[in-house]
């Protein structure tokens, strides 16, 4: 497997010539938007890279304090995804919109891309809440019920989670919206600190619209 590694120039485009899946992407129009996102807010330029064997694409931003990294690749069906392997941001930098400025950058390529499926693991921080917030989605009722903070909710609410969880998987198979649980007055309580794996279909309009929604707000 051969794995080049470059700094985002003109030499890119080389690498993303001809049949590569992802050669639409335009890499250095999504760096100039990225670093000037970042630069608003006083964040030096960062140091970026990207990886590629013709089949994936890596695409990498470092500086103190943040990070950002995405893998893209076709799966074993031939369908395209997208990765979000890595957002860091200090707390200082957090809830000022950075994190809805650099993904919507990054969804403009991933439309230009034909990505169909992002994933992503909810870390057990903020994520776990946020991404809910975004619309992604659990596989499964374990999945679903795993990543709810029972600890910090009253019995009642608790039991309302769990109808609401089994009120989906007795009538459908598809993945779960944890944006049903985060969008309750106690969703925040249930999810910060949460760790689970979350998926967004991009070909299915309602998970779509809810992901493109909450980028706009």
């Amino acid at each position: 497997m051969r794995d080049n590694g470059i700094g985002f120039s003109n030499k890119t485009a080389q690498l993303l010539a001809g049949s590569h899946p992802f050669n639409r992407i335009d890499i250095l129009t999504l760096n100039d938007d990225i670093q000037g996102t970042f630069a608003k807010h006083g964040i030096e330029r960062l140091n970026h890279r990207v990886q590629t064997n013709g089949k994936w694409l890596s695409l990498t931003w470092r500086g103190k304090n943040v990070g950002l990294r995405r893998l893209f690749y076709v799966d074993g069906e031939g369908r395209k995804a997208v990765e979000h392997e890595l957002f860091e941001l200090p707390k200082e930098l957090q809830g000022k919109g950075i994190s809805k400025q650099v993904l919507s950058s990054l969804y403009e390529q991933y439309k230009v891309a034909g990505v169909q499926r992002i994933e992503l693991f909810a870390n057990m921080d903020v994520g776990g809440y946020a991404w809910a917030r975004y619309g992604f989605c659990t596989k499964n009722r374990n999945e679903a019920l795993s990543a709810i903070r029972f600890s910090a909710l009253t019995h009642k609410q608790e039991e309302r989670i769990v109808a609401i969880i089994d009120e989906h998987f007795n009538s459908s198979s598809a993945p779960f919206p944890m944006n049903k649980i985060a969008r309750l007055p106690y969703g925040k309580n249930a999810l910060l600190g949460s760790y689970w794996e979350g998926v967004l279909d991009l070909t299915d309009a309602q998970q779509r619209n809810v992901y493109v929604k909450y980028l706009r707000r």
